[in-house]
């Protein structure tokens, strides 16, 4: 299935050269989250007496949350941090769904929950290292301030942009599982990922992670419903922000409250979403939501 999926993630791209954010936004085009969907769904997750299926859906924050650690923290090159730091650049979270056999479809419980942050960079040759991009001998940059979060999770508040005077949540105390997230390096029309940690190998294709994700192999634990740790209220606060927030109207063909969207509904078109994605200043964080549906008894 992984090859399926990376095989789909590369007819995304008609070139081999894009910057950053553009890789990324190409990556949620609606051909991507059709085209997952229909795999998912042909290699269901198989439990004995219970049939899945699929749905994909796409969100955006349309500034990407920033952790100011609490107290400086030191880089791998020795460094002192004390600005603000991005958090990764997309999300994808697995939700799985347990549902009454009725034509509703009601959903009787939320079973497992699992969410991945990813460090997206572009790299200049297949299979790097983490964390990627350039690290200076002294200094700091944004390549050293993600690895430093992402790959230790000091204690930091979070804000919701740059400028932002009011912490969304304080003092976050995330104890770290190479689970949370990766970086991942985009290289001629393919994403290779690996683990948050400095000069760990970025071997696995993001399909392969996507799988991993669905087999319950990649991505950490979350609890969305009673967030009971600071991972699960990060996570949870998050996926809140796509929820309440409105979408700004010029991005948008109807009106509809959140940025939460159903893959298979045309509120947006690949060109305005990627405008979006895209704004310099202000870069969009895309969540890809994969919900898998369990049925008993089929």
């Amino acid at each position: 299935m992984n090859a399926q999926i990376d095989n789909l993630i590369a007819s995304q791209y008609t070139t081999r050269q894009y910057g950053e954010l553009e890789a990324v936004s190409m990556l949620f085009r609606q051909a991507f989250l059709t085209g997952l969907k229909s795999i998912l769904n042909h290699n269901p997750w198989y439990r004995p007496n219970i049939k899945s299926r699929y749905n994909i859906r796409i969100g955006w924050i349309d500034k990407i949350p920033l952790a100011e650690f609490n107290s400086p923290v030191t880089g791998v090159n020795g460094a002192t941090i004390t600005q603000r730091v991005e958090i990764g650049d997309f999300m994808i979270i697995l939700s799985e769904n347990h549902l009454q056999r009725n034509p509703d479809d009601t959903i009787r419980y939320c079973e497992n929950q699992r969410a991945l942050i990813v460090q997206a960079k572009l790299s200049n040759q297949q299979n790097p290292t983490s964390p990627i991009g350039h690290i200076p001998p002294s200094g700091v940059n944004s390549t050293l301030k993600e690895l430093a979060l992402l790959s230790s999770w000091p204690s930091f508040d979070l804000y919701l942009a740059s400028r932002s005077k009011t912490q969304i949540l304080p003092n976050l105390n995330i104890p770290f599982d190479p689970q949370q997230s990766c970086f991942s390096g985009f290289y001629n029309k393919k994403w290779f990922c690996g683990q948050a940690a400095n000069k760990a190998p970025c071997n696995l294709s993001l399909g392969e992670v996507i799988e991993k994700i669905t087999n319950r192999n990649a991505g950490f634990v979350f609890n969305e419903v009673s967030p009971k740790n600071d991972w699960d209220k990060l996570i949870k606060s998050m996926v809140d922000i796509c929820r309440i927030r409105n979408r700004p109207k010029h991005y948008i063909n109807t009106a509809a409250p959140g940025r939460l969207l159903s893959a298979f509904t045309q509120l947006i078109n690949d060109t305005q979403y990627e405008d979006l994605v895209l704004e310099e200043d202000n870069p969009a964080f895309p969540i890809l939501f994969i919900d898998r549906y369990l049925i008993e008894g089929e």
